[in-house]
C-alpha cells in the first residue's frame, strides 16, 4: 500500500482509518515518516534490525526483532509494507493494554496453534529480559515460566490459550514487577 506511489490514495487513507485508530492527519505524518525510513515503501528485515538496534543498543533483540518481523509481515513478502507497520503501530500505541500483550503473546506463538505452548512461553520471558539488557538465565526464566504455568486456567489443554495468558499476566504483573 503506497510504494509505488509518494502519496496514500484517499481510498487507502479511509480504510487505514476505518481499520486503526489514528485520524487522517496521523496516518499522513505516520506515512511521511515511513518513508523517510523507507523510501521503497517496505521494511527489510535488516532495517527493523537497525531499527531495534538504535532502541535497545545494550540488548539482545535478535529474537524479539525476528517475531516482531514474523507478525507484522502479514502476506509473508519478507518486506512489511506501510499497511503491515500502520496496523501494528494501532494496536502498539493506541490498543488497551489487553490488545498489547495479547499481540506480544501472539507473536510467541511461533507454531500459530493460538496457544503459547511451555517452551514458546520460557522463549518470550527469555527474550523479554533480555531485550531490556538485563541478566536472566534460561532456569530462571523456566522458574517464572512454570509459575505462570500452575497458573493457567485449564490443565487439560497442551498450552495456554493466547487470551488466557493474557489475562494471566495482566493479573500477575503486579507481583512481577515487585518481585524485581
Amino acid at each position: 500500500m503506497g510504494h509505488k506511489n509518494t502519496k496514500l490514495s484517499k481510498k487507502n487513507v479511509k480504510k487505514i482509518m476505518r481499520e486503526t485508530r489514528f485520524t487522517k492527519k496521523e496516518v499522513l505524518d505516520w506515512y511521511r515518516c515511513f518513508l523517510l525510513d523507507c523510501p521503497t515503501g517496505k521494511l527489510s528485515r535488516s532495517e527493523l534490525v537497525k531499527i531495534y538496534d538504535a532502541l535497545f543498543p545494550n540488548g539482545d533483540h535478535s529474537t524479539f526483532t525476528e517475531a516482531v518481523f514474523r507478525a507484522c509481515d502479514i502476506n509473508n513478502d519478507e518486506h512489511i509494507c506501510f499497511y503491515e507497520f500502520i496496523t501494528t503501530m494501532s494496536v502498539m500505541a493506541r490498543g488497551t493494554l489487553n490488545e498489547r500483550l495479547q499481540w506480544v503473546c501472539q507473536i510467541f506463538d511461533t507454531d500459530c496453534d493460538g496457544t503459547i505452548s511451555r517452551d514458546e512461553l520460557e522463549e518470550l520471558i527469555f527474550t523479554i529480559v533480555a531485550i531490556t539488557g538485563g541478566k536472566v538465565c534460561r532456569e530462571t526464566a523456566c522458574e517464572r515460566a512454570e509459575a505462570i504455568w500452575i497458573k493457567r486456567a485449564d490443565d487439560e489443554i497442551d498450552g495456554i490459550p493466547v487470551t488466557v495468558l493474557t489475562k494471566i499476566i495482566m493479573s500477575a504483573r503486579k507481583t512481577l514487577i515487585q518481585s524485581e
